[in-house]
């Protein structure tokens, strides 16, 4: 990791030029702590539907959203 920000995502600062993208089915915690380990700069996780943490299974969905300590910069995608 680089002392110094490669770029701003507004004023977050992120420091390397690897971002791991957002894949359905894949971008949980476990996947996102291993491709931290090899450079990934910047994290999203799965889109998620407001209806879906409000109505349906909501503890199945709020857990897409589950961050790991250090995983930082994040991006959470919520629609609807």
């Amino acid at each position: 990791m680089s002392l110094e920000p490669k770029f701003y995502v507004r004023d977050v600062p992120v420091y390397g030029d690897t971002i791991l993208s957002p894949m359905a089915g894949y971008s949980d915690v476990p996947y996102r702590q291993v491709c931290r380990a090899f450079g990934s700069a910047m994290h999203y996780t799965e889109f998620v539907a407001v209806e879906m943490l409000l109505t349906r299974k909501p503890n199945r969905y709020w857990e897409l959203l589950h961050k790991a300590p250090g995983e930082k910069p994040m991006v959470f995608q919520i629609f609807g």
